[in-house]
């Protein structure tokens, strides 16, 4: 676990990045379903351009390589998913073992 403070000197934009604001955009038609429409009207073409501009800026926005999770760092349901993941590799190796002459 990182120390408290680490991140104390920097942006939220430089501890989340895009893909978290990416994540966040998904909510947010169920997030904005309590603002009145005339707010929805002028959030939602600026909506569409931030989307616009992070594409087109996806090389400097976005990592291209990511670290793999840490098996403590993910959640139950992708906790078993990785589990059958291991069993199916260990299973190909051991057939591949078994076919060599």
């Amino acid at each position: 676990m990182l120390e408290e403070g680490v991140f104390q000197d920097k942006p939220p934009s430089q501890i989340y990045g895009c893909e978290f604001l990416l994540r966040l955009m998904t909510r947010l038609p169920t997030l904005m379903l309590t603002e009145p429409k005339s707010k929805m009207d002028v959030n939602g073409p600026l909506l569409q351009d931030l989307i616009v501009l992070l594409q087109k800026n996806r090389q400097a926005c976005f990592k291209g390589k990511y670290r793999e999770p840490k098996y403590s760092e993910l959640r139950d349901w992708e906790k078993v998913l990785a589990d059958k993941d291991k069993k199916e590799d260990a299973s190909t190796a051991k057939t591949k073992m078994d076919s060599k002459p």
